[in-house]
């Protein structure tokens, strides 16, 4: 467990390193679940709309820090590392460490369940894959943006270790529409009463990522996430 003068044990993948994950490599394709018609898009529907060689967008990688509480200032009723929230883009790829459990999801009860960080032993735990926000407005709800939260972990010590984790957060082109994807399953779900979004206009990715920057830290909706 990685504690404050440890950082030299950080160890990451050497197979597949991060330099690996690209914004096409690190997209979602769902080849199997949207059916969307080849003439509408295909296979590629989802991997055009986050083509970084075709527009900017909201991606970005991310060195994730949590520091501990000393033990004498820390209040297991109040303290928490990050509060329940979704992630605003398509999906999110995060990295953790071995044995630094914290990170749990609001379940379909409304109630919190504990992610393992490594629950086959590996050598080098698995990449852990979140459906954002965006996924959910393609696909009328019919995927659903996961809620979620860091905690102090129950265990060990009170105020919890230093923890270090990375994150690349997906977004699709700042332009692409957030329409229905083309396809007859999510229309389909709709017509069992999915989620349908903001439908007041139809959003661009850019629109999203702006209005949900705003809502949370209170900035303009023009200024960007990279601008901060």
């Amino acid at each position: 467990m990685a504690g404050r003068n440890s950082r030299s044990q950080l160890h990451w993948p050497t197979k597949k390193p991060l330099s690996a994950v690209s914004p096409i490599n690190a997209t979602p394709s769902l080849k199997g679940l949207p059916q969307i018609p080849p003439s509408q898009g295909g296979s590629h529907w989802f991997s055009d709309r986050h083509n970084r060689s075709k527009g900017p967008s909201g991606s970005v990688l991310r060195l994730l820090y949590y520091p501990a509480i000393n033990d004498n200032s820390y209040n297991p009723s109040l303290d928490i590392r990050a509060g329940a929230h979704s992630d605003y883009g398509s999906i999110t790829l995060l990295f953790q460490l071995p044995s630094q459990p914290g990170l749990e999801i609001l379940t379909s009860n409304n109630t919190w369940a504990p992610v393992p960080v490594n629950p086959l032993n590996q050598t080098v735990p698995p990449i852990l894959v979140n459906i954002g926000d965006l996924l959910s407005y393609w696909t009328n709800g019919l995927l659903k943006s996961t809620v979620h939260r860091v905690i102090f972990p129950k265990d060990g010590r009170g105020g919890g270790r230093d923890r270090y984790s990375i994150a690349y957060f997906c977004h699709p082109l700042d332009e692409a529409r957030l329409e229905a994807v083309p396809s007859r399953v999510v229309k389909e779900y709709k017509g069992k009463g999915g989620e349908q979004g903001e439908k007041e206009r139809v959003l661009t990715a850019r629109d999203h990522l702006n209005m949900k920057l705003a809502a949370t830290y209170g900035l303009k909706e023009d200024k960007r996430d990279d601008d901060c």
